[in-house]
């Protein structure tokens, strides 16, 4: 068979978790000073139990999307390809 990279993609985002996947400081909000430096507030900040939560629920459909996406892809790429090989039999016909 062929080799195949990414099939598809799609990102998501509603806002709602920001506050559990951020960086705290470095920003207008929370400009950085050395006691952010000092309590590492310039880096990545996560709450990992509510993240993981909302991957688990998102995983399921999103899976599926991708799914549909793929078999629509092929169902696509075997239309062309059998449109392309009717033009062919008529052109050497």
């Amino acid at each position: 068979g062929r080799k195949r990279g990414v099939l598809t993609t799609k990102l998501r985002t509603d806002g709602s978790m920001a506050r559990s996947l951020m960086i705290p400081a470095g920003g207008t909000e929370r400009p950085l000073d050395a006691a952010g430096i000092e309590a590492h507030a310039n880096k990545i900040f996560m709450k990992g139990k509510d993240i993981f939560r909302v991957a688990v629920q998102n995983l399921r459909s999103s899976s599926q999307e991708a799914n549909s996406a793929v078999v629509l892809a092929s169902l696509l790429v075997f239309i062309v390809d059998m449109i392309a090989v009717q033009i062919t039999d008529i052109i050497i016909s």
